[in-house]
C-alpha cells in the first residue's frame, strides 16, 4: 500500500465531541473495462472522550475488474467510544486486500465489525493493539461467499497492558465451490494481568465443494488471565 500510494484521507474526531449519526465512507468502483490498482490510505483518530461511528463501505459494479489495496489506521484515544463497520460489496470480478491496524489507550472502547460478500478474493487483516488499561475490544465478522468466491479473515488481538478484554465472534457461510479462511491470534503478553479473551469461528457448509481453514490461536506468556478460543464448522442434511 505504501508502494504504491495514491492518496491519504486523515479523519479526526475531536475531544468530547459525541457524533448522533454515523460517517460513511464509500469506495465505489466504476463500470469501466480498464483493469484498474486502487492504494488508498485512511487514517482515523478518536479524540479523548468521544463517541462516534464510522462505516467504510467499498462498492463495486458487476462489469468492473480491479485490484484494491487499502490500508486503514485507528487510534482509540483515552476514554472514547469507536464503533467501526468494514463493508465489502467488491465486485464479482475484484480482488481486494484490507489492512487495518488499531491502537487502543486507557478506558477505551472499540467495537470492530466486518461484512464479507463480494469480490472474487478479499482478505482482510486485522491488527489491534491493545496498549491500554481497563480496555475493551470486540470483533464481529460475517463473510457469506458463492461460486468460486475466496473470502479470507486474518486477526492479531494483542494485549501489551493488563486490565484489558477482547471478544471476537467470526460467522462463515460458503456454498458452491467457496472458499473461506479464519485465521485468528490472541496474544498475552508479559505483565498483562487480569486479561479476559475469547475468540470463537462458526461455519456452515451448504455445498459439498464448499471448504474452510480456520486457525484459532492462542499465545499466552502469562498467568494470571482466562482465554478460550474455539472453532465449529457444521452442514446441513
Amino acid at each position: 500500500n505504501i508502494a504504491c500510494l495514491s492518496d491519504i484521507y486523515v479523519l479526526s474526531i475531536p475531544s468530547f465531541l459525541e457524533l448522533k449519526n454515523p460517517i460513511n465512507i464509500f469506495y465505489i468502483s466504476s463500470d469501466s473495462t480498464n483493469i484498474a490498482s486502487f492504494n488508498h490510505r485512511l487514517i482515523v483518530i478518536s479524540g479523548e472522550n468521544s463517541k462516534s461511528k464510522v462505516i467504510e463501505q467499498h462498492i463495486g459494479t458487476e462489469l468492473s475488474e480491479y485490484f484494491e489495496n487499502t490500508a486503514v489506521s485507528i487510534l482509540v484515544k483515552e476514554n472514547s467510544k469507536l464503533d467501526y463497520y468494514l463493508i465489502n460489496e467488491c465486485s464479482k470480478k475484484s480482488n481486494s486486500i484490507n489492512s487495518i491496524h488499531a491502537d487502543i489507550k486507557d478506558n477505551s472502547l472499540l467495537n470492530f465489525s466486518t461484512i464479507s460478500l463480494g469480490g472474487l478474493l478479499s482478505r482482510v487483516n486485522l491488527g489491534i493493539d491493545i496498549n491500554g488499561t481497563q480496555c475493551e475490544c470486540n470483533v464481529q465478522g460475517t463473510s457469506i461467499a458463492k461460486e468460486k468466491q475466496t473470502i479470507d479473515f486474518h486477526s492479531r488481538i494483542s494485549h501489551n497492558l493488563p486490565d484489558s478484554e477482547s471478544s471476537q465472534l467470526q460467522k462463515i457461510l460458503l456454498t458452491d465451490n467457496a472458499h473461506g479462511v479464519f485465521a485468528g491470534k490472541i496474544q498475552v503478553q508479559h505483565g498483562a494481568d487480569n486479561t479476559n479473551s475469547d475468540q470463537l469461528c462458526k461455519t456452515l457448509l451448504l455445498s459439498p465443494y464448499s471448504r474452510v481453514d480456520a486457525l484459532p490461536i492462542l499465545e499466552i506468556n502469562n498467568e494470571n488471565v482466562k482465554c478460550t478460543h474455539g472453532s465449529t464448522v457444521s452442514d446441513l442434511n
